[in-house]
């Protein structure tokens, strides 16, 4: 009995420190959009850092699909014959919103870095 319990707390720490390293990424993320949107007020928009904050975003985004991913993969695998509708599709909707932020930064980091390569282009002219 002790053995049962003893393996359900460390199961459970394990999830925590799963779930805590997984919000690092959204956190990481969301500091990542309230930059570039200081840089949007500040009238920085066109430079390298707003482009990196971009870029960030999207590691994030794509960070955040993976740590979705495996939670997800582990109740189809493991846990095929429990009730994991509601999980799933949670996790589905986490990861196809972490898609759409994703392929919108990537769209707009290359969009940024063009308008920044031709700002440069122009200064030097």
């Amino acid at each position: 009995m002790w053995a049962l319990r003893s393996l359900k707390s460390t199961s459970m720490i394990l999830f925590l420190v799963y779930a805590y390293t997984a919000s690092i990424t959204f956190f990481v993320g969301l500091y990542q959009v309230f930059t570039l949107i200081r840089y949007i007020g500040q009238g920085n928009a066109f430079t390298a850092p707003a482009v990196k904050t971009l870029w960030m975003i999207k590691c994030c985004a794509i960070a955040l699909i993976g740590f979705v991913l495996l939670p997800e993969l582990y109740l189809m695998i493991v846990r095929p014959g429990d009730d994991i509708a509601g999980g799933v599709a949670m996790g589905l909707f986490i990861m196809c919103m972490s898609a759409v932020i994703a392929a919108a930064a990537s769209v707009g980091e290359k969009l940024l870095q063009s308008a920044v390569d031709v700002f440069i282009e122009g200064s030097h002219q």
